[in-house]
């Protein structure tokens, strides 16, 4: 088995392959701009309307492996420098032909934003009502809400034991409670049984709460939307019922910017069919499409790839020399090193019209491990397939 520190030191890497996370390379902001993206003017619309006061609703997609979580979460973190912000990213779970916008409530959005974010903001609600008479707590809280259902059920914090605040949480991540539970909650069903229409609006007071408590606009990311074009003819109604409730013009409380995966506009969901009622709330300019690389984008995407994952002290003009001093007779550059110039260009070749940044790094990475397990110093057209 190939030893990584070997294939690190012989290319002058600082980890074995070329694989970025979206997650945790947030500063390869490379990834994100090139042709036919630019980040900053994406930023730049985000921001006009959030100054106006409309938290931004998007659509972002494009192909698979094309950069679009890349970009969004490089879209986050600069926009996070310029406006306060509370950045939540959600995967859409896996779904199947039965799944209700309930599961994408219960398993992605309040997954993601999780059990302390969500009971911290409601007992912040809680203390500033003060401890009080339920009636008055319920007053108090129905005024932070601007919803009853709401206030009775997080009147159980006025004594918030552990066990209290995770029967609030239970009941409003969207799982089962029973009947003993509802009593004490004030409720007489649970969100298991709530139209889409109110679980979007529970996620609008949650970015209420922020706005008025942390002073910022709550962003949802959620990505992978492409997969609920599993969902079934019986309920992907539901899904459209839900998004439209978040990303309709006058919801003011929650910045929600939605990212599927399709070659064609026409093969997203029907949910975002731009006629539809979830399309005609986003309107025209707010569909961005994150477009495949272009031939001229290779070159340069390489380069910077190289350039980030790069170790800083491996001596990369002697590496070159060592290379040729081994035999290598293709041309070697400091910046594309440990690839030659005619690898660069078979890469592209061999990816002919699919050249996604993901084909691309995969692409790489096997080049380099064939290269490394033959005990070459540097990688050279013949590696690429």
């Amino acid at each position: 088995m190939a030893d990584k520190a070997i294939i690190q030191e012989r290319f002058g890497l600082r980890r074995p392959n070329f694989i970025l996370n979206p997650l945790s390379d947030e500063d390869a902001s490379f990834f994100a701009q090139r042709t036919g993206v630019n980040v900053s003017d994406i930023i730049e619309n985000l921001q006009i309307d959030l100054v106006t006061g409309l938290p931004p609703k998007r659509l972002f997609w494009g192909p698979y492996g094309g950069g679009k979580t890349h970009t969004l979460q490089n879209t986050m973190r600069q926009l996070a420098e310029l406006t306060p912000m509370r950045h939540v990213y959600i995967e859409c779970p896996d779904l199947s032909r039965r799944s209700t916008f309930l599961d994408l409530y219960r398993e992605g959005i309040m997954r993601s934003m999780g059990q302390d974010f969500v009971l911290g903001l409601l007992l912040e609600a809680r203390n500033r009502v003060g401890y009080a008479l339920r009636d008055i707590l319920v007053r108090g809280l129905r005024d932070q809400f601007g919803d009853e259902e709401l206030a009775k059920a997080v009147a159980i914090l006025s004594d918030p034991t552990e066990e209290r605040q995770l029967l609030l949480w239970t009941w409003i991540s969207g799982v089962k409670v029973s009947p003993g539970g509802l009593k004490d909650l004030g409720q007489t069903q649970d969100l298991t049984a709530a139209e889409p229409a109110r679980l979007a609006q529970i996620v609008t007071i949650i970015g209420k709460l922020v706005k008025g408590i942390e002073e910022k606009t709550l962003v949802l990311v959620l990505d992978e939307l492409d997969r609920i074009g599993r969902v079934g003819p019986d309920t992907i109604g539901q899904f459209s019922t839900g998004f439209r409730r978040l990303v309709e013009p006058h919801q003011q409380y929650v910045s929600v910017l939605l990212a599927a995966s399709a070659d064609k506009f026409g093969d997203l969901p029907d949910v975002f069919w731009e006629r539809g009622p979830v399309g005609s709330c986003f309107g025209r300019d707010a569909v961005k499409v994150i477009p495949a690389l272009d031939d001229p984008d290779v070159e340069p995407f390489m380069k910077q790839i190289i350039e980030h994952v790069r170790d800083p002290d491996a001596g990369i003009p002697a590496l070159i020399e060592e290379a040729k001093g081994a035999g290598v007779t293709e041309t070697l550059v400091e910046d594309l090193f440990p690839f030659t110039e005619e690898a660069v260009q078979a890469l592209k070749g061999a990816l002919g019209g699919s050249m996604t940044p993901r084909d691309v790094i995969l692409s790489m990475t096997h080049a380099a491990g064939k290269a490394h397990l033959l005990k070459r110093p540097a990688i050279t057209s013949d590696f690429i397939s």
